[in-house]
Protein backbone atom coordinates (compact mmCIF):
# COMPACT_ATOMS: atom_id res chain seq x y z
CA UNK A 1 0.00 0.00 0.00
CA UNK A 2 2.81 2.40 0.87
CA UNK A 3 4.50 1.65 -2.48
CA UNK A 4 1.34 2.63 -4.34
CA UNK A 5 1.04 5.88 -2.41
CA UNK A 6 4.72 6.70 -3.00
CA UNK A 7 4.35 5.89 -6.72
CA UNK A 8 1.30 8.17 -7.03
CA UNK A 9 3.02 10.99 -5.14
CA UNK A 10 6.17 10.69 -7.28
CA UNK A 11 4.12 10.62 -10.49
CA UNK A 12 2.22 13.73 -9.42
CA UNK A 13 5.50 15.49 -8.55
CA UNK A 14 7.07 14.60 -11.90
CA UNK A 15 3.97 15.86 -13.74
CA UNK A 16 3.91 19.07 -11.71
CA UNK A 17 7.52 19.75 -12.59
CA UNK A 18 7.25 18.77 -16.27
CA UNK A 19 4.01 20.54 -17.26
CA UNK A 20 5.50 24.07 -17.13
CA UNK A 21 8.47 22.81 -19.16
CA UNK A 22 6.11 21.31 -21.77
CA UNK A 23 4.16 24.57 -21.91
CA UNK A 24 7.39 26.58 -22.32
CA UNK A 25 8.59 24.21 -25.05
CA UNK A 26 5.27 24.54 -26.90
CA UNK A 27 5.45 28.34 -26.73
CA UNK A 28 9.10 28.36 -27.84
CA UNK A 29 8.33 26.01 -30.74
CA UNK A 30 5.38 28.13 -31.88
CA UNK A 31 7.48 31.30 -31.57
CA UNK A 32 10.23 29.85 -33.75
CA UNK A 33 7.74 28.60 -36.35
CA UNK A 34 5.79 31.87 -36.40
CA UNK A 35 8.93 34.02 -36.63
CA UNK A 36 10.14 31.96 -39.58
CA UNK A 37 6.76 32.13 -41.27
CA UNK A 38 6.50 35.91 -40.76
CA UNK A 39 10.01 36.41 -42.19
CA UNK A 40 9.24 34.21 -45.21
CA UNK A 41 5.94 36.01 -45.86
CA UNK A 42 7.62 39.43 -45.70
CA UNK A 43 10.48 38.23 -47.94
CA UNK A 44 7.99 36.80 -50.45
CA UNK A 45 5.99 40.06 -50.60
CA UNK A 46 9.13 42.19 -50.96
CA UNK A 47 10.66 39.84 -53.57
CA UNK A 48 7.42 39.86 -55.56
CA UNK A 49 7.36 43.68 -55.61
CA UNK A 50 11.04 43.87 -56.60
CA UNK A 51 10.94 41.27 -59.39
CA UNK A 52 7.63 41.99 -61.10
CA UNK A 53 6.28 44.97 -63.01
CA UNK A 54 3.02 46.56 -61.93
CA UNK A 55 0.57 46.63 -64.80
CA UNK A 56 -2.43 48.90 -65.17
CA UNK A 57 -5.73 47.25 -65.91
CA UNK A 58 -7.25 43.94 -64.99
CA UNK A 59 -4.22 41.67 -65.48
CA UNK A 60 -1.64 42.52 -62.79
CA UNK A 61 1.28 40.27 -61.89
CA UNK A 62 0.14 37.59 -59.43
CA UNK A 63 1.63 35.07 -57.06
CA UNK A 64 -0.03 32.54 -54.76
CA UNK A 65 1.48 32.01 -51.32
CA UNK A 66 0.53 29.33 -48.81
CA UNK A 67 0.84 30.29 -45.15
CA UNK A 68 0.72 27.44 -42.65
CA UNK A 69 -0.54 28.39 -39.20
CA UNK A 70 0.44 26.06 -36.34
CA UNK A 71 -2.53 24.34 -34.79
CA UNK A 72 -2.78 24.52 -31.01
CA UNK A 73 -1.74 21.24 -29.38
CA UNK A 74 0.32 19.90 -26.51
CA UNK A 75 3.47 20.71 -28.52
CA UNK A 76 2.38 24.04 -30.06
CA UNK A 77 0.76 27.14 -28.57
CA UNK A 78 -1.98 28.92 -30.57
CA UNK A 79 -0.69 31.59 -32.99
CA UNK A 80 -2.43 34.49 -34.73
CA UNK A 81 -1.03 36.40 -37.73
CA UNK A 82 -2.15 39.82 -38.97
CA UNK A 83 -1.10 41.67 -42.12
CA UNK A 84 -1.40 45.43 -41.56
CA UNK A 85 -1.68 47.89 -44.46
CA UNK A 86 -1.17 51.61 -44.08
CA UNK A 87 1.76 53.95 -43.57
CA UNK A 88 3.78 51.24 -41.77
CA UNK A 89 2.87 47.91 -43.39
CA UNK A 90 3.81 44.91 -41.31
CA UNK A 91 3.16 41.30 -40.44
CA UNK A 92 2.36 40.88 -36.75
CA UNK A 93 2.10 37.58 -34.93
CA UNK A 94 1.20 36.81 -31.35
CA UNK A 95 1.42 33.56 -29.47
CA UNK A 96 -1.33 32.47 -27.11
CA UNK A 97 -2.84 35.97 -27.11
CA UNK A 98 0.43 37.40 -25.80
CA UNK A 99 2.71 40.20 -26.95
CA UNK A 100 2.60 41.44 -30.57
CA UNK A 101 5.75 40.62 -32.56
CA UNK A 102 5.87 42.85 -35.67
CA UNK A 103 7.99 42.47 -38.81
CA UNK A 104 8.05 45.51 -41.11
CA UNK A 105 7.25 45.18 -44.83
CA UNK A 106 9.31 47.56 -46.98
CA UNK A 107 6.69 47.91 -49.73
CA UNK A 108 3.15 49.35 -49.60
CA UNK A 109 0.43 46.72 -49.24
CA UNK A 110 -3.36 46.61 -49.28
CA UNK A 111 -5.05 43.69 -47.58
CA UNK A 112 -7.66 42.88 -50.22
CA UNK A 113 -8.91 43.94 -53.62
CA UNK A 114 -11.48 46.25 -52.02
CA UNK A 115 -8.62 48.35 -50.59
CA UNK A 116 -7.92 49.70 -54.08
CA UNK A 117 -10.66 52.19 -54.93
CA UNK A 118 -11.44 54.46 -57.84
CA UNK A 119 -9.62 57.79 -57.86
CA UNK A 120 -11.19 61.19 -58.26
CA UNK A 121 -10.65 61.19 -62.01
CA UNK A 122 -12.73 58.22 -63.04
CA UNK A 123 -12.62 54.43 -63.20
CA UNK A 124 -10.07 52.47 -61.17
CA UNK A 125 -7.37 52.10 -63.78
CA UNK A 126 -3.63 52.55 -63.49
CA UNK A 127 -2.62 55.95 -62.14
CA UNK A 128 -6.21 56.79 -61.07
CA UNK A 129 -6.16 54.15 -58.32
CA UNK A 130 -5.64 55.08 -54.69
CA UNK A 131 -4.69 52.95 -51.70
CA UNK A 132 -6.88 52.72 -48.62
CA UNK A 133 -4.77 53.61 -45.57
CA UNK A 134 -6.02 50.87 -43.29
CA UNK A 135 -6.90 47.25 -43.34
CA UNK A 136 -5.94 44.10 -41.50
CA UNK A 137 -6.02 40.52 -42.76
CA UNK A 138 -6.14 38.10 -39.82
CA UNK A 139 -4.97 34.47 -39.94
CA UNK A 140 -5.92 32.74 -36.71
CA UNK A 141 -7.05 29.19 -37.47
CA UNK A 142 -4.51 26.40 -37.67
CA UNK A 143 -3.71 24.89 -41.04
CA UNK A 144 -2.70 26.04 -44.52
CA UNK A 145 -4.08 29.28 -45.94
CA UNK A 146 -3.60 30.39 -49.51
CA UNK A 147 -3.08 34.09 -50.15
CA UNK A 148 -3.05 35.84 -53.52
CA UNK A 149 -0.55 38.63 -54.15
CA UNK A 150 -1.24 41.14 -56.95
CA UNK A 151 1.09 43.93 -57.97
CA UNK A 152 -1.00 46.97 -58.85
CA UNK A 153 -0.02 50.42 -60.10
CA UNK A 154 -1.81 53.31 -58.35
CA UNK A 155 -1.45 57.08 -58.41
CA UNK A 156 0.49 56.73 -55.16
CA UNK A 157 2.89 54.15 -56.61
CA UNK A 158 3.05 50.38 -56.76
CA UNK A 159 1.05 48.39 -54.20
CA UNK A 160 1.02 44.68 -53.37
CA UNK A 161 -2.60 43.67 -52.81
CA UNK A 162 -2.91 40.66 -50.48
CA UNK A 163 -6.17 38.71 -50.39
CA UNK A 164 -7.48 35.29 -49.49
CA UNK A 165 -8.10 33.05 -52.45
CA UNK A 166 -11.72 32.56 -53.40
CA UNK A 167 -11.57 28.76 -53.45
CA UNK A 168 -10.89 28.42 -49.72
CA UNK A 169 -13.70 28.07 -47.24
CA UNK A 170 -13.67 31.08 -44.93
CA UNK A 171 -11.99 29.65 -41.82
CA UNK A 172 -10.30 32.77 -40.54
CA UNK A 173 -6.72 32.29 -41.76
CA UNK A 174 -4.29 30.96 -39.22
CA UNK A 175 -0.52 30.58 -39.21
CA UNK A 176 1.09 27.18 -39.28
CA UNK A 177 4.48 28.06 -40.67
CA UNK A 178 5.62 27.42 -44.16
CA UNK A 179 5.37 29.67 -47.10
CA UNK A 180 5.65 28.29 -50.55
CA UNK A 181 5.33 30.02 -53.89
CA UNK A 182 2.99 28.53 -56.44
CA UNK A 183 1.48 29.42 -59.78
CA UNK A 184 3.76 32.37 -60.54
CA UNK A 185 2.28 34.62 -63.24
CA UNK A 186 4.03 37.62 -64.68
CA UNK A 187 6.63 38.75 -67.20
Amino acid sequence: MIRVVVAVVLTAAVLAVSLPAIDHAATSRSDALAAGEADRLVATIEDFAAREDALAGDDPARRLVTVHVPEASVTAAPVEFELHAGSEPQVVYRIDEGVDRPTAIDVPIAVDAAAITAGDEGPSEGENRTLADDGVLTLSEGGPHELRLKLVSTRDGTVVVVSRTEDREPRGLDPKVQIGERNHDGP
